[in-house]
């Protein structure tokens, strides 16, 4: 059964339902982790996405880190197509083969089943105290990634609903805090958690149809929404670059990262 057309009333009651879902994720997050990171600074990436990788709730937070948890689950869909199943979990941390921020932001993705299909993902990631390398934190010690820190590429953390514990204990030994860590990882884990329980829960109250002509909808206002915007500023060419210091390897070496910006009617490219 495909998206159905919705009324206005039940599209903002499930609006607001994926909200309260994606605060609640970040509650369960801020209570059981140990971390400064997380319970204090709410470093945290999350959200939920549909089966394709495209954001569907992404809460207010640090917009560089939310956005980009759809390039990891993108990474996911590519590398275990046809080998994801209920009770999943992933995890990365790998900035080049799944588009994560830094190595120290570890992400951890869980697919969503109902009725046998998949049609969620959800997302919690955090910026973890040590991921390995020269000295916990600090980069300019390193000339490459590998000497940053662990490289973890997207792996299947838990399977139908078990933790894959010798997979665990290998990425635990190239941690300082390793029983910190632990604890960190059931907490990132555990907010997944319930995020799948209360969509299932929709799910079922509202039955599939419903809830992705709701997304479907939501999308479809976003997109005009912002066209509408886009079409009120002027059309042209801009062009706009920033510079820092040196990129920790060559120091004293400028880096700079340029733009251009092409907007035609409604249109930005």
């Amino acid at each position: 059964m495909g998206p159905v057309k919705v009324d206005p009333t039940t599209i903002s009651t499930i609006w607001h339902f994926m909200q309260r879902v994606c605060r609640e994720m970040r509650y369960t997050m801020e209570r059981t982790a140990t971390t400064v990171q997380a319970t204090s600074l709410h470093d945290l990436a999350y959200g939920i996405w549909d089966a394709e990788a495209r954001a569907i709730a992404i809460p207010e937070g640090f917009p560089c880190r939310l956005i980009s948890s759809s390039f990891p689950i993108r990474a996911v869909l590519k590398k275990f197509s046809g080998r994801i199943s209920p009770g999943d979990v992933f995890m990365t941390n790998h900035p080049f083969l799944a588009g994560a921020v830094h190595l120290p932001d570890w992400v951890f993705i869980r697919p969503i089943f109902y009725e046998d299909e998949l049609v969620f993902f959800t997302c919690m990631g955090t910026h973890v105290p040590d991921n390995g390398g020269a000295q916990p934190g600090v980069y300019y010690l390193a000339v490459d990634s590998i000497a940053e820190g662990l490289n973890i590429p997207p792996i299947k953390i838990a399977e139908k609903g078990q933790i894959k514990e010798d997979v665990l204990d290998l990425i635990l030994a190239n941690n300082r805090m390793p029983d910190i860590m632990r604890r960190e990882v059931s907490s990132l884990i555990g907010s997944t958690a319930v995020a799948e329980r209360r969509l299932l829960e929709l799910l079922k109250r509202y039955g599939k149809g419903t809830v992705l002509g709701s997304i479907q909808e939501m999308m479809e206002r976003t997109e005009r929404a912002v066209r509408a915007e886009i079409s009120k500023w002027p059309n042209g060419v801009y062009y706009a670059e920033a510079k820092t210091d040196d990129d920790g390897a060559s120091i004293g070496v400028p880096v700079t990262a340029r733009c251009k910006l092409t907007i035609k009617g409604e249109d930005i490219t």
